[in-house]
């Protein structure tokens, strides 16, 4: 039995944002050839903003879990477990039923029918729905996990282990921050600002796209912005929200090679299903008319702006042959080493908890097209770390009857390190040099046929073929699938000089050089690791595009003292 409780206190943007894209500076004879953010910005002409009021939330839920398990010895050689597990995770409540939902299927507010509230009247054009439970959704009560798994000892010297089991995770933090239920009016008052259209004009001639309300930035935001608002920011709970579960399953073979040393090969797999995802429900159904209004392509258009939707209908699964050798400490030394060979594939890599990958769904009501490599997918991985007791003292293979003086100068010395070789991670290229899909969702470019992003580069000093890459076609959102791009890895050497000086009885004295990166390999990023930098290496259209930004450490050498009583 475990009572959650989860306080959120966000003012996302209590004194407003705006943001200025190449929209409003581009070539307006060629869309996507020009323009920059910085002279939208100093034209003054924004091409979205937001502005909120200040919102506490007090959510909480209830989980209740029992688990049964028999472990039977059915002969000397095998042994076998069993295992089932219910877990109940109730919908999150809010504590004063301040929370409601945009039905993504009825274009309906859901409103708790305990809530007293009622919403603007600048929104009244929203329908409402003021009966709605106080968890606003179904309960999900069929979270059954079975467990199974062996041991079978097929020789002295080797053994084999197996196991399948379901595993469930009830909805977590992240998805219930800013947006959530909590953050729909009329609790949380909001207003977004947005183009209506993606034509680079101002001109009413040419179909003018600029801001109703927010056209120059010099004037600011509307007075009414948060007394009469007109086109908040809504928050869809899929009503078939369900609790993600994942399948897990391994096959291991253990073989003792000698006394000390031993052999392990393993087959891992995992599945997993109804994973969180956030999705637009009222995103604009792309067009090649550049003019085209936003609203009419909507599938609620009285509500001219995104609306996000926490769905759970993400995919994803594992498969890995995962290798490892031990020898444990003999004659001084101990060693392990691992090689993996994997690959994690799936529609999203988390739930929209941020990452510098990239990755995104372009159109809302096909996510399964989605498909790729996820954010954490790396192919090869090889570890191998060491100790090792330098054989030089006294009782030792190498000055061993030395005098208790030289013993304390050449005794007692450890080497140790760890060397890891390592695949790099997978990035999604996308589009900033225009709307060409004229919607709200990620725009990625085109492929160019018979070049290959891992072919030869054509502009030299980036770290993968640029010109693999173009704009696509007016109405298209690229067909440039999901982290495609495999961007650098990692190879690094660390290791460690030890000397212990005993000082007296059990009193000792440790002394550690350590040094990473020891061979100052340099190891590049596109960015900055970090939530703050943005990754443009991997955006068209940015200076940056195509070039390695950043790197990890360089070689550091640590001294340090340690004493011991």
């Amino acid at each position: 039995i475990r009572p959650e409780e989860n306080t959120i206190y966000e003012p996302a943007a209590p004194r407003g944002t705006m943001g200025f894209v190449p929209q409003f500076t581009d070539n307006a004879g060629d869309p996507g050839t020009g323009g920059s953010g910085l002279a939208t910005l100093l034209t003054g002409q924004p091409n979205n903003g937001s502005i909120n009021n200040l919102n506490n939330i007090d959510y909480f839920r209830h989980n209740y879990s029992l688990f049964l398990q028999n472990d039977w010895r059915v002969s000397p050689k095998l042994n076998v477990n069993l295992g089932m597990r219910y877990e109940y995770f109730s919908p999150i409540y809010e504590r004063f039923n301040a929370q409601a939902t945009f039905n993504p299927f009825t274009g309906v507010l859901d409103i708790p029918r305990n809530s007293n509230v009622t919403l603007p009247a600048s929104l009244s054009y929203i329908p409402v729905n003021h009966n709605a439970s106080d968890a606003l959704i179904p309960a999900d009560y069929t979270n059954f996990s079975p467990r199974v798994g062996f041991e079978y000892q097929i020789t002295p010297r080797l053994t084999t282990q197996s196991a399948f089991g379901v595993f469930f995770n009830g909805d977590e933090s992240g998805p219930y921050s800013n947006p959530s239920p909590g953050y729909n009016p009329p609790y949380f008052i909001s207003q977004a600002y947005n183009t209506p259209c993606g034509l680079p004009s101002y001109n009413n001639a040419a179909g003018n796209c600029s801001i109703p309300g927010l056209s120059v930035l010099s004037q600011g935001f509307p007075t009414n912005a948060l007394t009469e608002p007109n086109t908040p920011q809504l928050f869809s709970l899929d009503p078939n929200l369900r609790v993600p579960y994942v399948l897990q399953w391994h096959l291991t073979f253990q073989y003792q090679i000698s006394q000390n040393t031993m052999f392990e090969v393993s087959y891992v797999g995992s599945k997993s299903d109804k994973q969180y995802i956030f999705l637009n429900s009222n995103q604009a159904a792309p067009t090649a008319n550049p003019a085209a209004p936003y609203a009419p392509r909507r599938p609620f258009p009285y509500v001219n702006a995104s609306v996000a939707w926490f769905r759970s209908e993400g995919n994803a699964n594992y498969n890995g042959l995962q290798t490892s050798l031990q020898h444990r400490l003999t004659r001084g030394l101990s060693l392990i080493m691992n090689y993996t060979y994997s690959k994690a594939l799936g529609d999203a890599s988390s739930a929209n908890l941020g990452a510098q990958n990239n990755d995104g769904f372009r159109y809302s009501f096909t996510p399964n097209i989605e498909y790729g490599p996820l954010d954490f997918d790396v192919r090869n991985r090889f570890v191998t770390s060491f100790i090792y007791l330098l054989p030089f003292g006294q009782g030792q293979a190498f000055l061993g009857s030395s005098s208790a003086l030289v013993d304390r100068i050449v005794g007692h010395w450890t080497v140790s390190g760890v060397l890891t070789l390592s695949s790099g991670t997978w990035f999604t290229v996308t589009d900033a040099n225009g709307n060409f899909a004229n919607s709200d969702g990620q725009q990625r470019p085109d492929n160019v046929p018979g070049q290959s992003a891992t072919g030869p580069h054509c502009l030299p000093g980036t770290f993968f073929n640029t010109c693999a890459f173009t704009n696509p076609p007016l109405g298209s959102f690229g067909n440039v699938s999901l982290n495609s791009l495999r961007g650098p890895g990692d190879q690094e050497l660390d290791f460690a000089l030890e000397k212990d000086v005993p000082v007296h009885n059990s009193v000792q004295f440790q002394f550690r050089c350590e040094v990473f990166n020891g061979l100052n390999h340099p190891n590049f990023l596109f960015a900055a690791p970090g939530p703050q930098n943005s990754n443009n290496a991997t955006v068209l259209g940015t200076p940056s595009f195509g070039f390695v930004t950043a790197a990890q450490a360089p070689r550091e050498i640590q001294l340090a003292g340690k004493l011991y009583f």
